[in-house]
Formats: C-alpha cells, structure tokens, sequence
C-alpha cells in the first residue's frame, strides 16, 4: 500500500479518533519546538468554504458572518469557544513541502466545483493556507438533495488539510488575536502537530433548517453557483431537532393533558435522546462548498 491509498482511507477514520487529546491554547513561550515535525494536519469542523486559487496556490479557507445568526468559534478545544469577534490564521509556507496540486477526496465531488466570481463579504473566521497534500473528511457524509433539479448528493461535514514539513521545517500557524503564534494540539505523536478549528451556531439558533439556510447564504457569494448547488434538504441525522419534535419540551402527559408519572424504564412514549455523532466534536452538520478559482 503506497502512501496516496493510506491518505484516502483517513476518509473513513472518525475525527475524534484522529484528534485523542484537546487542551488550551498555550502562550507562544511555551511552544515545543525541540521535537522535529515531520508531518501536520489542519482540521476543519463547521461550515467552511474552501477557495483555491492560483498564482501563488494557496487555500482561503472561511465562515461568512450571518447578520442575523451569530456563531461560536473553537481552536484546538471544542468545549470553550474563543471570544467574540473576528479571528484570521494563517499557515505559513516556510517549513512545510510545496504541491503544485492537492488530493482532494473524491468524497467532495458533489461539492467542489469552478468558477471566477466570488463576491466576498464579512467573515467571521478566516484561515489562509498553503496547499496541502491532500484535502480528506472524517465520518460518514450526510444526504443532501440540491433545489434546481432535486438530484441526491452527498456532504462531508469535515475537511482534514495534510501537509509534510521540509527537512529542517517547523510548521508556523498565526492568528494575530490569539497573541500572534498559536501551539499545536497538545500531546500528538511524536512528529506530528495538528490544529483543530471549529464553527458551530449558538444554541438558541439551532434548528431543522439552519445547516441548509447557512449554507445556502455562504453560496451567494458565488452567484454562478447559486442555481445549481443551492440546498433543498440536507437529512436530519442523529443532531437534528427536528426529530421528535412533537415529543420535545413537552413531557409526559395523561390523556387529559395532566402532568403523568411514568416508570423510569425506556418505552416508546419517553422522549429519544440528543445523540451526537462519535465523528463529530461540535454540533454542526454542514460545509461549505470547495472552490476552484483561475
């Protein structure tokens, strides 16, 4: 097995399962660097477009600000968002290997497409990137159907970036709001640093049809797009509050409506639980699109 086969089977491997161990953003100070790097990964979770450009090749890699739905932003720990406010990253080139071209999944062919319009906007997160050796997923992809001719479709809701350091390269990954240089997640391999970042939307703004409405706002940008790549549904899955909703809040009830005691035993009638997908960190269940600009 050559290392392009190894790279395409990390499309099946669980996110979490690639990212054992979160901890918090340590000060530039205390950055490990005697260990040499020779491998980096950039993990995405939440609704980031990717656009890649030519002419230097690099990655833009954003979250559009929604004026009415505001979102929470993680980096390397999915249980404490960073503070409000934009935030901007960027991965440097010096240290890690150049690519003329990326493996890109082909997990993301129903989202990855060209085009030479991008009418950008506010956003909340933006990461600039080299490109990588190859762009991956985690988990299984969602159902989709898109709006303009109702054809199925399948979503990664990840983006796992891979990148291989030079020979005496250290990987330099900055956010001038975080303090300048920001840490890896701690205690990877030996050999291996990994950044984590995450959108998800706050609670009181979830419902059934927020990861297709955001995603279809992100697409506007892209007016050559819009027709054929807008949403009509993307299935609920184990997140969706859609399920259940006519059990949820509302307890249970005799068939007066009074209040009822019922054995603390699982039936049909007690309320299902809110499962999240083992694949998963966030609650988000939806990407952005993966742009190719000339």
């Amino acid at each position: 097995m050559n290392r392009r086969d190894i790279l395409r089977g990390l499309g099946a491997l669980p996110l979490a399962a690639a990212c054992p161990t979160f901890g918090k953003i340590r000060p530039e100070s205390s950055i490990e660097s005697n260990a040499k790097i020779q491998y980096v990964q950039v993990l995405l979770e939440g609704a980031f477009t990717l656009v890649l450009e030519r002419n230097p090749n690099r990655i833009t890699a954003f979250v559009p600000k929604h004026p009415k739905i505001s979102h929470r932003v993680y980096f390397n720990d999915p249980a404490k968002p960073l503070k409000e406010g934009s935030h901007h990253f960027k991965l440097s080139q010096e240290g890690l290997r150049s690519y003329s071209e990326s493996y890109i999944n082909p997990g993301f062919h129903d989202f990855e497409a060209h085009t030479d319009v991008w009418n950008r906007r506010e956003e909340l997160i933006t990461i600039e990137l080299p490109f990588p050796d190859s762009i991956n997923f985690s988990g299984r992809p969602l159902k989709v159907e898109f709006k303009d001719d109702h054809r199925k479709g399948s979503m990664p809701t990840s983006h796992i970036l891979e990148y291989y350091t030079t020979e005496a390269g250290r990987p330099k990954l900055s956010c001038p709001e975080l303090g300048g240089e920001c840490s890896s997640i701690p205690n990877c391999p030996t050999g291996i640093s990994r950044y984590y970042v995450g959108v998800a939307p706050g609670e009181e703004h979830f419902a059934p049809d927020h990861a297709k409405d955001f995603f279809n706002f992100i697409l506007e940008q892209f007016p050559k797009l819009v027709r054929r790549y807008s949403l009509h549904e993307i299935e609920p899955g184990p997140l969706s509050h859609e399920r259940d909703k006519d059990k949820r809040g509302a307890g249970v009830r005799d068939e007066i409506g009074r209040a009822a005691i019922q054995p603390a035993v699982y039936n049909s009638t007690v309320e299902a639980p809110r499962l999240l997908r083992v694949s998963e960190l966030i609650d988000c269940q939806v990407i952005g699109m993966i742009i190719h600009r000339p």
